[in-house]
């Protein structure tokens, strides 16, 4: 089978796709730098280190089947990272098999259809570069903040609102308290008389201390790109799949979107989610595309 290889007047035909990975105390340094500074080097540093994962996506992508180790005594075994990127994509119900794992590749190979080897290595790189533009290394060390002030601050008040805790902060606390919401320790109940949107209540509070507790206070950008990262990229798939002309003999990819799009990156079923998916938005992009995220990973988190 032919290589798939990036053209030699590519940005990124130089880039070592066989690099040996950085160690993660590293990446999630450049994620900070870059975070805060917005230095433009960080970002290519960060390109650059996971250019090998983007080039064993495109590979998949381009030749249309599920990518192996080739070698040693099981030359047939899936990659490892491979194998929960997939997952993700599959319609909710469905095993990680060998063979659904070759449906959701062909499924992608669809997507790209017609694309050029660089346009498809583009829009992976589209991807990363947006998902990384949301990270946020202190996040976790926000949501300690909601949940102090919710603690302490509201503890008299039965329910109250994002602006109520936003107050009390000096940042945009939206996503740390709708991630409570996901969790269960908080839900949505209608705003009251004269008070416009909805309101929070405690649900099952105070969250556990291991909610909070683990590797610091910092959540590392390997951890974080896993979910974002397919979040951005299910949502392009979504978008190019309206665009594809719908003809005969060929499977359309508008029904298995709407099946993932109820499908969380575990295979849990996100009906029990729809209320707080659709009152707050877990992650709606510009599009009003709303996507569950992961509910059942703990905060307290490593980087892989």
């Amino acid at each position: 089978m032919k290589p798939v290889e990036l053209r030699a007047d590519h940005y990124a035909s130089k880039w070592d796709a066989n690099a040996v990975p950085r160690p993660r105390a590293e990446i999630n340094a450049l994620a900070k730098r870059y975070a805060e500074t917005h230095d433009r080097d960080a970002l290519l540093c960060l390109c650059q280190a996971f250019h090998p994962y983007l080039m064993k996506y495109l590979i998949m992508i381009r030749q249309g089947h599920v990518p192996v180790t080739g070698v040693g005594p099981n030359p047939q075994f899936v990659n490892s990272d491979t194998k929960p990127f997939l997952k993700y994509f599959l319609p909710k119900g469905q095993a990680l098999s060998r063979k659904n794992m070759q449906k959701v590749v062909k499924h992608f190979h669809l997507a790209f259809k017609g694309m050029e080897t660089e346009e498809i290595y583009d829009v992976l790189m589209e991807q990363l570069v947006a998902a990384i533009n949301g990270y946020d290394p202190c996040y976790k060390a926000k949501v300690k903040q909601v949940i102090e002030v919710i603690d302490r601050e509201l503890s008299k008040r039965k329910q109250f609102r994002v602006i109520d805790v936003r107050r009390r902060l000096e940042f945009d606390c939206d996503k740390h308290v709708r991630l409570l919401c996901r969790r269960g320790f908080l839900e949505v109940v209608p705003g009251g008389e004269g008070d416009p949107g909805g309101c929070f209540q405690r649900r099952v509070w105070p969250p556990p201390m291991e909610f909070t507790e683990g590797h610091g206070d910092v959540i590392g950008l390997a951890y974080y790109l896993q979910k974002w990262f397919r979040f951005g990229l299910q949502d392009w798939i979504t978008r190019r799949s309206r665009e594809l002309e719908a003809k005969e003999g060929v499977y359309s990819l508008e029904d298995w979107n709407a099946t993932r799009a109820g499908h969380d990156s575990y295979g849990i079923d996100s009906a029990e989610l729809e209320q707080v998916v659709n009152s707050d938005g877990a992650y709606r992009n510009v599009h009003g595309t709303v996507l569950s995220a992961d509910v059942n990973k703990p905060l307290a988190c490593g980087d892989q």
